[in-house]
């Protein structure tokens, strides 16, 4: 259970937060936004986990679960709103396809290089990441047979390697992690997180341990040696 509220934690590292927020009026303006998401966000996950529910009992005998939504569809609506209901799930599937493609094109486009960069550059580095993010979402499809576990490595892995160095960045400068202690403790818990997801056998982990746990316990290695180093070096 604590992992899954770990995996939660990956909206505070996701890049589409801090764009939109950046891209707001004001900070007025992004913290009634980002209020008003949050409670939007318990209304949506309120009707999933409770469609959810309903097609469990309504539906018992349903052998693949992914298939919940289309079925219940199927059983309490008549079929043109069942149809309708269709349509809709695909076009909210469509809209966060685009929407994490084009972030993540965006990303590649913009934050990847430090130096200025004309608007041909930048665009031609838009392209570039639209493809690979593009190509990267479709072997993840092949690779990963149900959605719980996508969100489960994908999340324990992005979490785990940007949580702390995100956080840690939010902290007065004598706590604030060098550059260096952040790439190192991001590399460490990627690294860590992935070899513990591939060290998985029949559903079991290394030491009964989940991957986000001793990634985490790496990144924050990584971060206290940093910072013993900082301190060290501060005359």
């Amino acid at each position: 259970m604590l992992v899954w509220y770990l995996i939660a934690l990956q909206t505070v590292v996701e890049p589409s937060f801090y764009q939109r927020v950046f891209a707001a009026r004001d900070p007025r303006t992004a913290r009634r936004g980002v209020l008003i998401s949050v409670a939007m966000w318990i209304v949506f996950d309120f009707f999933t986990v409770f469609s959810g529910l309903a097609a469990r009992v309504l539906l018992p005998e349903l052998s693949d679960p992914m298939a919940a939504y289309p079925a219940l569809a199927n059983l309490v609506l008549s079929p043109w709103a069942a149809a309708f209901f269709t349509v809709a799930l695909f076009a909210t599937v469509m809209s966060t396809l685009d929407s994490y493609l084009f972030i993540a094109a965006t990303t590649i486009g913009h934050d990847f290089s430090k130096t200025p960069q004309s608007p041909h550059s930048v665009r031609r580095r838009t392209r570039v990441g639209l493809g690979v993010s593009a190509l990267l979402a479709a072997v993840g499809a092949l690779i990963f047979n149900s959605a719980v576990q996508v969100w489960h490595d994908i999340g324990s892995v992005v979490t785990s390697t940007l949580l702390l160095p995100v956080l840690a960045i939010h902290l007065p400068p004598p706590w604030k992690p060098s550059e260096r202690g952040a790439v190192a403790a991001m590399l460490g818990a990627a690294v860590i997180s992935t070899a513990w997801i591939f060290m998985r056998v029949g559903g079991g982990y290394p030491l009964g341990m989940e991957p986000m746990f001793p990634a985490l316990i790496t990144a924050t290695c990584c971060l206290f040696v940093d910072g013993i180093i900082r301190h060290a070096a501060t005359p």
